[in-house]
């Protein structure tokens, strides 16, 4: 290797000959001043490439074949925050103590991304996590029945569990629970409506899903003022809306000591009438008598009965209309209307007490997402303690659904697609599914690499704290 006469260092490829019976070496190309290229890095990648070159890593396109093309945009999200919220070691301590002899934790992660990413049944879950998505490292994959056990030992821990996320929620977002949000919905379950008494919960009652054809489960969901998911609770399928609030206030106090607490009201008459109505079309009320008398105890527990009149009942007919002389005198008051509360003037005034009620909108919003996107509803399961553990798991993802949306608002992340309108965590997973891992043969090499990102896809990882660093190049293995 040359040196300059200041006794700079310079590097050259060189190989070894032999010329005229003597060894000697014959400089191929000169590669730059020795600090200088270390500095970039480039002589290791010469290096590498010349090993490969050794190893004959280089392949032949007419044998190149695309096996799979996985995604891993939406599940590096997942597990970016499932580490974050410290479930991993939760689920894995859990799992000790019941003494499993599986992972619990993997088979809660692939519960919860698959209510997250592609909301399904637990045997699609199982084939899902396999076939369609880059697993995290190390993931162990759970049996059918493994999923099933799992959703069990969740009931069981249901409250430590609830207890250890709203610590890491604090700690994250700096929460403080001086303000809850607190509503009632329902979910019907899916098989013979007559084998409805196989487990308490299990019931018929108003069903907010319009489906009073089928048993259900009343679920009561509490939230903090912006949305995150805190608690929850399950009672049975005929259970009244109000008693149900003293076992969730005493709920509060011991485990959260939550200051003040909003109650959203039923949603009224009009959605039970409603529901009335299509009982006679399915054919399941049918008797004059029958429907009146359903009719009547409809109006009967309303406050707005007055706005209402049942115009026709006969057999399989069911017609009512407004009172429109009540109706006319009630427009005046259109636009206005009245929140009681038992908070002191001194505690809330009217501005807070209005800002309490509108933030009970979270909690409604939550509804949704966990019977739309999150797939909570139909309930498929057939024990008490599996129904429980399957709304448990979809409350965890309502609360990673919750905290990724909120980062994609801090982040100040827009839908290209509307104008003035953030991105939702739905809108966000839309465009990270398009980002796979792509896995090639050739003969007996493989190679795998990542899709590239858009510019949006790369920000929206970055804000919700995904590391992109070992996603650039391709890889090349045996």
């Amino acid at each position: 290797m040359p040196l300059s006469q200041t006794h700079v260092k310079y590097l050259s490829l060189v190989e070894s000959v032999r010329v005229d019976g003597k060894n000697t070496h014959r400089t191929l190309f000169r590669l730059g001043e020795a600090s200088a290229l270390r500095e970039t890095g480039e002589p290791d990648r010469i290096i590498a490439a010349l090993q490969a070159h050794a190893e004959r890593r280089n392949v032949e396109l007419d044998q190149l074949e695309v096996d799979a093309a996985p995604m891993i945009g939406t599940m590096a999200v997942v597990r970016a925050l499932w580490d974050e919220l410290g479930l991993q070691a939760l689920f894995d301590t859990i799992g000790e103590q019941a003494g499993c002899v599986f992972s619990l934790a993997d088979a809660v992660f692939a519960m919860l991304a698959g209510r997250l990413v592609d909301p399904a049944s637990k045997r699609r879950t199982h084939r899902w996590i396999v076939e369609d998505v880059v697993a995290p490292d190390a993931f162990s994959f759970p049996t059918l029945d493994q999923y099933y056990r799992a959703l069990d030992l969740v009931h069981g821990h249901k409250d430590l569990i609830e207890r250890h996320v709203y610590a890491r929620v604090c700690d994250l977002t700096n929460l403080q629970l001086t303000l809850a949000c607190y509503d009632l919905t329902s979910s019907y379950l899916e098989g013979d409506p007559a084998s409805h008494g196989r487990f308490p919960s299990k019931a018929f009652g108003y069903s907010r899903d319009g489906r009073g054809d089928r048993p259900q489960v009343v679920i009561g969901l509490l939230t903090s003022g912006d949305g995150i998911p805190i608690a929850h609770h399950v009672f049975a399928g005929g259970t009244s809306d109000a008693t149900t609030l003293k076992g969730v206030l005493e709920d509060l106090t011991d485990r959260f000591a939550v200051g003040r607490i909003c109650v959203v009201a039923d949603r009224g008459l009009m959605g039970q009438l409603l529901a009335l109505e299509r009982r006679v079309k399915r054919g399941d009320l049918v008797a004059a008598t029958d429907i009146a008398a359903a009719a009547a105890t409809v109006l009967a527990r309303s406050p707005v009965k007055r706005l209402f009149d049942v115009s026709d009942v006969a057999d399989g007919r069911f017609v009512y209309d407004y009172h429109h002389d009540q109706l006319a005198y009630d427009e005046q008051l259109a636009g206005h209307y009245v929140l009681a509360t038992s908070l002191d003037p001194s505690v809330a005034d009217a501005a807070e007490v209005l800002a309490c009620y509108r933030s009970l909108q979270s909690v409604e919003q939550r509804f949704r997402v966990m019977k739309s996107s999150l797939g909570l509803r139909p309930i498929r399961h057939f024990t008490e303690n599996r129904v429980r553990g399957h709304i448990a798991i979809c409350v965890l993802a309502a609360v990673a659904e919750s905290m990724i949306g909120k980062r994609l608002v801090e982040a100040d992340l827009h839908d290209p697609d509307l104008d003035n309108q953030h991105l939702t965590t739905e809108r966000a997973f839309e465009e990270l599914d398009r980002i796979r891992q792509v896995t090639f043969t050739a003969g007996e090499r493989t190679i795998t690499a990542i899709t590239r990102r858009t510019g949006l896809q790369q920000q929206i990882l970055d804000a919700l704290g995904v590391d992109t660093s070992a996603w650039t190049r391709p890889q090349i293995t045996s």
